[in-house]
């Protein structure tokens, strides 16, 4: 569990960097394709308000990442027993599937 942790944090960290980043960009873009004021003047208001909905994205972002981390490593925990136990099942060893039928077993 430990190491689905810290992917998740793995995960978390790249989503507040990224997610932030890309509204920064798309939002900076769209308020000079769309308002006549910041295009024109390309003052900094337009630049502050795209920062300002950055910065406030970016706590949440680390939730939205962390919580993506921490599902898909449980699943990728859960699919990994599944294998495990069924190879116990077989009798073909530990962590592994059965790759052949049991006729051709000693």
């Amino acid at each position: 569990m430990g190491r689905v942790l810290l992917a998740a944090i793995a995960w978390g960290l790249a989503g507040m960097v990224a997610l932030p980043m890309v509204l920064y960009f798309s939002i900076l873009a769209l308020s000079h394709l769309l308002d006549p004021r910041c295009a024109a003047l390309g003052g900094p208001g337009c630049a502050t308000g795209a920062f300002g909905i950055a910065l406030a994205s970016a706590m949440p972002a680390f939730a939205l990442f962390f919580l993506f981390g921490v599902v898909a490593g449980r699943q990728r925990l859960r699919r990994r027993a599944a294998r495990s136990f069924a190879a116990i099942l077989d009798g073909s060893g530990e962590g592994e599937t059965a790759a052949e039928p049991d006729e051709h077993r000693n």
